[in-house]
């Protein structure tokens, strides 16, 4: 490891299929790993549960978040006192899409989540980046907390996507188009891009 940088910690379990009940277990038992929810999620906190939610395709698909792995997330917010709620900005189609056709709207009734539309900018400002600035979704600054459910899958820039590249759902609708074509075909660039 590089002199100067922390170890993070990581826990992983094995879950053998999607049923609700046996991935709340699963999730849960890998937060209880890290030290529990209520490590992270203080009594009354909004929190935003950022799924990856790219296009209207159903679960079996495997474009967006599994709804159970969302499902489990929002049950732990709520045991920890957390007030929990879905957002995104889609890259294809709507975000009333992406949560019908995403198997999310049963969990979004079943739990009374306000759903989030990431669709007003405001600027964020990255004085010390190679990126100065950034237009990000509104809704994700008003909130306490933000968790970030990613799906593992392949990306044409960055070979895989995992957690920091679902969070490139911050940026509003087509601008996410603008930042491809900013850095180009350069996965180093894209990267930075992503981290800043």
């Amino acid at each position: 490891m590089p002199k100067g940088e922390k170890r993070v910690k990581v826990s992983v379990t094995k879950c053998n299929d999607y049923n609700s009940d046996d991935v709340y277990q699963h999730v849960k038992e890998s937060v209880n790993l890290l030290g529990g929810m209520e490590r992270f999620v203080s009594k009354g906190e909004s929190v935003l549960i950022k799924p990856n939610m790219l296009s209207a395709k159903p679960p079996e698909k495997a474009v967006q978040t599994h709804p159970a792995v969302v499902e489990a997330v929002v049950r732990l917010v709520i045991d920890a006192g957390g007030t929990p709620m879905i957002g995104d900005s889609p890259a294809m189609g709507s975000l009333n899409a992406c949560i019908q056709k995403g198997g999310f709207a049963p969990i979004i009734k079943k739990y009374g989540l306000k759903t989030l539309k990431f669709d007003e900018p405001v600027d964020l400002h990255n004085p010390h980046g190679m990126f100065k600035s950034f237009r990000v979704a509104r809704e994700i600054t008003e909130v306490d907390k933000i968790i970030n459910v990613p799906k593992l899958k392949t990306h044409g820039q960055m070979i895989m996507t995992m957690a920091v590249k679902n969070l490139f759902g911050a940026i509003v609708g087509a601008r996410k188009s603008h930042w491809h074509l900013k850095v180009g075909n350069r996965p180093e660039m894209f990267a930075r891009m992503l981290l800043e």
